[in-house]
């Protein structure tokens, strides 16, 4: 529907002369990303809303997804796949975060998750998704420093803010964000011909 609604557009504004055919596809490419950005915040704000973990579904997006974009690994296979899925690992993940954080070893369980994250982003990362162009080893190498670094930094911050107590429940909810994305690292990826590749 999305996809569908971007080529209508799309093909609207060339028609009324607002934009030229040659860059239609172009056109057509960018309201589909913007669509998809405000669906998938508004199902965000929305189900943080309804179930009161607004902060913490920010928190966990924040870290999975500021990891997500360096480490490749396992997608969805449909714009409604990816956003149903991520919002409901989102809401999972502020649920349980808000639920482990009371007890005396949630921080722990915070270290280990962001210790875990960081060690499978340091083995496996980056995975190339087949959909993507082939890149070139200094490209991966690239991507690869950013998503160590990235990942370090997430465990860090974790570490260090973990003396504060109040800060509990959001922390774990950002160390689940990053176990979320890392573990898309070890999910099977599916080839463009619908059979599953290797990760």
């Amino acid at each position: 529907m999305t996809e569908k609604i971007a080529k209508r557009v799309s093909l609207y504004l060339v028609g009324a002369g607002i934009a030229q055919e040659k860059d239609r596809l172009m056109l057509e490419y960018g309201l589909f990303h913007t669509l998809s950005s405000f669906l998938h915040i508004l199902y965000l704000f929305l189900v943080g809303f309804w179930f009161s973990v607004l902060l913490e579904i920010a928190v966990f997006s924040l870290f999975f997804c500021s990891l997500k974009g360096q480490i490749g690994g396992a997608h969805a296979t449909g714009h409604w796949q990816c956003l149903l899925t991520f919002t409901g690992a989102a809401l999972g993940g502020a649920l349980l975060g808000k639920t482990l954080s009371p007890l005396p070893c949630s921080l722990a369980i915070m270290l280990f998750l962001s210790g875990a994250s960081f060690v499978l982003v340091f083995l496996r990362a980056p995975t190339v998704h087949p959909n993507n162009p082939v890149h070139k080893k200094a490209a991966l190498a690239k991507f690869r420093k950013k998503a160590v670094l990235t990942s370090g930094i997430q465990f860090v911050c974790a570490a260090c803010l973990s003396f504060f107590a109040s800060l509990s429940p959001y922390l774990i909810c950002g160390s689940l964000g990053s176990a979320a994305a890392a573990v898309t690292l070890l999910l099977p990826i599916p080839n463009p011909n619908g059979k599953e590749g290797e990760t």
